[in-house]
C-alpha cells in the first residue's frame, strides 16, 4: 500500500492501464516510505522490457495533468535513468502495477524502431571534415559590440538569455547566427552550456568567452541548427569530456580534440528535419520562458501600481477613477495620504518592519563528504537567477543532517544572503522554489535564508514582488559585507521598512497575482516535460535509432 486515498489511487491505476499497460509501474518516496504531506508529489517509475516511445511518455504526462487528482504525479521511465537513481529507487518501492504480457500490435506499447532501420545513406564522417570549428568572423578591434559571457549562459537552453555590449579586445571567440557556442572548460561543459546563437542582426558578429569553442555547418553538408543538437547529443558530450585536457578544476577540450570525434551522418535534408523536430520542442519551452517573464513583469507592475507608486490612491486624490478598475475595487483604497517616517503613504496604512511579518530561517552549513547520491538536495545561490527567480537545475544531492524547520516546501520563498557576482546580482535576489521529481527533500545551503510569511499577514507572492522592488534591493545591499564575496547582515531583511496595505487590498492583490504565478509554475512543468521528451528523442534521433516520421504524432501535438 502507498499513502494516497483509495479513490486517488483507483484513478492513478486506471491512467496506467490506459496508456502503460504491460508495464511493471514502481512507486517510490514519500509516498511509500508514510513521510508525505498532503501536497507531495507521487514518483513513478515504469519498468517496462523497452523504453516509452515518445507518444507514450507525451500522453502519460497529459493524462495525469489533465486528470481530477489533487496532487502531481511524476513518471520516470526506467530506461532513461541513472544507475545511482535506479539503486536509490530499489531500495524502497512498491508495485502498483505489474507486468503482464501484451498483445505486439497493440498500439499503446509501440516501441522505438531499432536503429538497424537507418538509411543507408548515412555515412560515418569526422566532426572536422563536415563542421567549421572556430571559424574566422571578423570583427574590428576596439569596436563595441554584442558580447556573451560564460555566466550569461543557462545550462541547457537553446536561447541567449542574457548578453551585454562590451569593447572586443582582439582575443576571444566571435561568431554569428547559426553558430554553436559550446562551453569547453570544466564545469560548465559538464554541466551543459551550449547555445545556438539567432538573437543577432544579419551579417552582424558579436564576441565572447575564450572558454566558448564555436561550431557551424559547412554549406551544403551539415544544417547549423542539426549541428547544436550534435553538440547537445550525450555521446558527443561524453567524448568531449573524456578529451579534456589540465589541471583539476581548469580542465578544458581542445578544439583539435574535437575534430576526431566520429559520427553517421544523415543527408542534410534529414537532418533539416531532425532539427526541426527537436527544435519544435525548444520553440515551445522558449515559448513558455517568454510567456512566464510577462506573467510576472504583469504581477510586479501590478505591486508597484498599487503598493509603491499608490497610483489609484493619487487618482481619487485628483478625483479620477483609478485606471483598470470597477467600482468596487477601487472602494479598497482611500483617495488620502498621511505623513509617515517613510513620508507620504495611503491613509490608514501602517508602515511595518519585514521582521515582525516573517520568519527568518537559515541555511545549513555542509561538506563536501556530504554531497552524494541522495533523495535529499541542497538549494544553493546557485538556484537563484541573477536579478531574482529560481533555477531548478543547480540543486545538489545531500546526505548531512538538517532540522525540521529547514526543509523547503515547493512554493516557498527564499533569499540569497552571499553574493560571488561582482555587481550584486545575486545578494538579497529572491526566488520560489519549486518541487524536484528527484528530490523528496530540499533544504537550503547557508547562503540562503528561507522567508515564511506569519500567520495570516502576507502571501509569498506579496513578498517576492516586495523583494524584487529597486528600494528593497538598496536597502539590503546597505547592509552588504565583504569586498570579493559580498555577505549580507542578519538584520539586512528584518529591518526593511514598508507600507503595508489593510488585509482585504492584500486580499484583492492576492487575487490577482496568485493566478500568475500558478500559470507560471504550470509552464515551467510543461517545460521540464517538453525538455524530457526532447534529451529522450535527441539521441535516438541523431543515431538513426528512430526515424523523422516515428515523431510525426508527438510533433502535431505540441
Amino acid at each position: 500500500m502507498i499513502d494516497l486515498h483509495p479513490k486517488h489511487f483507483e484513478t492513478v491505476q486506471h491512467i496506467l492501464a490506459k496508456h502503460v499497460p504491460g508495464c511493471e509501474v514502481r512507486a517510490f518516496g514519500s509516498r511509500v516510505k508514510w513521510t508525505a504531506k498532503d501536497y507531495s508529489d507521487l514518483d513513478l517509475a515504469v519498468v517496462g522490457s523497452k523504453p516509452l516511445t515518445l507518444r507514450q511518455a507525451y500522453q502519460l504526462a497529459e493524462a495525469f495533468e489533465e486528470s481530477d487528482l489533487p496532487i502531481r504525479v511524476d513518471v520516470l521511465d526506467w530506461h532513461t535513468i541513472s544507475e545511482e537513481f535506479k539503486r536509490i529507487i530499489a531500495a524502497e518501492y512498491e508495485v502498483i502495477q505489474g507486468a503482464e504480457p501484451v498483445k505486439a500490435n497493440e498500439e499503446s506499447v509501440t516501441t522505438l524502431k531499432n536503429s538497424s532501420r537507418k538509411n543507408k545513406r548515412w555515412n560515418l564522417v569526422k566532426l572536422g571534415d563536415v563542421v567549421t570549428i572556430n571559424p574566422q568572423r571578423k570583427l574590428t578591434k576596439t569596436k563595441e559590440a554584442f558580447h556573451v559571457a560564460m555566466r550569461d549562459i543557462e545550462v541547457f537552453t537553446r536561447e541567449i538569455t542574457s548578453h551585454s555590449h562590451k569593447k572586443f579586445s582582439g582575443s576571444g571567440t566571435r561568431f554569428q547566427n547559426g553558430d554553436t557556442l559550446f562551453a569547453r572548460i570544466t564545469p560548465c561543459l559538464e554541466n551543459g552550456k551550449t547555445v545556438y546563437v539567432s538573437c543577432l542582426k544579419p551579417n552582424q558578429v558579436g564576441h565572447g568567452s575564450t572558454e566558448f569553442i564555436v561550431l557551424s555547418g559547412v554549406k551544403n553538408q551539415t544544417d547549423n541548427l542539426f549541428v547544436y543538437y550534435l553538440a547537445r547529443d550525450p555521446s558527443f558530450r561524453a567524448f568531449a569530456i573524456h578529451s579534456m585536457q589540465g589541471s583539476t578544476g581548469r580542465q578544458r577540450v581542445m578544439a583539435d580534440s574535437l575534430r576526431s570525434f566520429e559520427l553517421t551522418l544523415p543527408p542534410i535534408e534529414e537532418q533539416r528535419r531532425i532539427a526541426h523536430i527537436l527544435s519544435t520542442l525548444d520553440d515551445k519551452i522558449e515559448l513558455n520562458r517568454q510567456m512566464n517573464e510577462t506573467l510576472e513583469a504583469t504581477a510586479r507592475a501590478i505591486f508597484k501600481s498599487w503598493f509603491v507608486d499608490f497610483d489609484p490612491v493619487k487618482a481619487k486624490k485628483e478625483g479620477h477613477k483609478p485606471e483598470g478598475m470597477d467600482t468596487e475595487t477601487a472602494a479598497l483604497f482611500p483617495s488620502a495620504f498621511q505623513d509617515s517616517q517613510l513620508g507620504k503613504i495611503p491613509k490608514g496604512w501602517t508602515v511595518e518592519k519585514t521582521g515582525n511579518l516573517v520568519d527568518i530561517v537559515k541555511g545549513r552549513s555542509y561538506r563536501s563528504s556530504e554531497l552524494k547520491e541522495s533523495d535529499t538536495a541542497l538549494v544553493s545561490i546557485k538556484s537563484i537567477m541573477r536579478g531574482g527567480g529560481y533555477r531548478p537545475d543547480n540543486l545538489r544531492p545531500y546526505t548531512g543532517k538538517y532540522n525540521p524547520e529547514q526543509v523547503i516546501t515547493p512554493g516557498e520563498l527564499v533569499i540569497a544572503y552571499t553574493d560571488l557576482t561582482q555587481k550584486a546580482e545575486i545578494l538579497g535576489k529572491p526566488a520560489i522554489v519549486r518541487g524536484d521529481e528527484k528530490y523528496q527533500t530540499l533544504v537550503p545551503s547557508l547562503h540562503l535564508r528561507i522567508i515564511r510569511p506569519s500567520e495570516s499577514t502576507v502571501s509569498v507572492g506579496f513578498l517576492y514582488c516586495l523583494f524584487r522592488e529597486r528600494h528593497f534591493q538598496s536597502h539590503v545591499y546597505g547592509y552588504a559585507t565583504g569586498t570579493t564575496v559580498l555577505g549580507l547582515s542578519k538584520d539586512g531583511v528584518p529591518s526593511y521598512q514598508f507600507a503595508l496595505p489593510p488585509e482585504k487590498t492584500r486580499s484583492l492583490f492576492d487575487s490577482v497575482a496568485e493566478p500568475l504565478f500558478a500559470k507560471i509554475e504550470s509552464n515551467e512543468n510543461e517545460s521540464r516535460t517538453l525538455a524530457q521528451t526532447r534529451d529522450t528523442l535527441l539521441p535516438k534521433l541523431l543515431s538513426g535509432e528512430i526515424r523523422v516520421d516515428d515523431t510525426s504524432e508527438i510533433s502535431e501535438s505540441i
